[in-house]
């Protein structure tokens, strides 16, 4: 059986008002760059037009995710589980009731776009 995909029109979505000031601006901040390499998505077949998007994607997303590093801190460290790389975020500030809490993120779009290192913009 094909499932065929379901469109959906076109919005805007608000920054929530339960997050904190920083990560609203954060949140706020124009994507433009990123999505504007992705706004035509090349056939599956044309890997280099691939390369191309990925490349272009990747070094908007460098710009966006400088800024929220310089924004919210941390210390990001490479490490590899069960052969597969893996980054640590760690928060340089960690309150006494998140002391014992860890946070798992599966970034899905590493298989393709923002990878590696880019890949822990939404941590920072």
């Amino acid at each position: 059986m094909v499932y065929a995909p379901r469109p959906l029109p076109s919005r805007s979505l608000p920054v929530p008002a339960s997050v904190s000031p920083a990560l609203k601006k954060a949140i706020a901040q124009s994507l433009q760059g990123a999505m504007e390499a992705i706004k035509n998505i090349p056939p599956l077949e044309d890997k280099p037009a691939w390369q191309n998007l990925i490349a272009a994607y990747d070094q908007a997303s460098q710009v966006l995710w400088q800024k929220l590093r310089q924004q919210f801190p941390v210390t990001l460290t490479q490490e590899s589980i069960a052969g597969v790389n893996v980054y640590r975020v760690t928060p340089r500030i960690i309150s006494s009731e998140n002391s014992q809490r860890i946070w798992v993120h599966l970034h899905g779009g590493g298989y393709a776009l923002a990878g590696g290192e880019l890949g822990t913009g939404k941590q920072s």
